[in-house]
């Protein structure tokens, strides 16, 4: 909590993704096979859990500012956590339906709906399926 305090939820990703990996290999080498499961639940409700609110906030800006290297991270910390994918998903949904209608809205304006002049509805169109190739 200090750590997240003090830094970004960037450097908080990375650090939980290294120290998750430390733990699997530290795990694979000293440890009896039947314990990574527990150590692995062990990880993910200290280093997740706890933090999913904030991690789920953070995680629109993300969304918003295209960091894919923070929302691959995210979503591979987060893969084992039922409850901490449906929050990325609603959260993901919910960015996306919002970004969706903006461009729409935006768009709306410019577009001449007759029929010689259809060809002014491409940067729509276009417009919409680079949001749907984010996504």
């Amino acid at each position: 909590n200090q750590f997240l305090q003090k830094n970004s939820i960037s450097d908080y990703l990375k650090k939980i993704e290294t120290f998750i990996n430390y733990e699997e290999n530290f795990c694979n080498k000293y440890l009896h096979i039947s314990t990574k499961p527990q150590l692995k639940r062990v990880c993910q409700e200290a280093l997740i859990d706890s933090h999913l609110t904030q991690l789920t906030q953070d995680f629109r800006h993300m969304l918003r500012d295209f960091r894919e290297d923070d929302i691959k991270r995210i979503y591979s910390l987060i893969e084992y956590s039922q409850s901490g994918m449906e929050k990325l998903g609603t959260a993901l949904q919910h960015w996306a339906t919002t970004v969706a209608y903006q461009f729409i809205r935006d768009q709306k304006e410019g577009i001449d709906y007759t029929k010689s002049q259809i060809h002014s509805a491409v940067p729509l169109v276009q417009g919409i399926l680079a949001l749907h190739r984010r996504c």
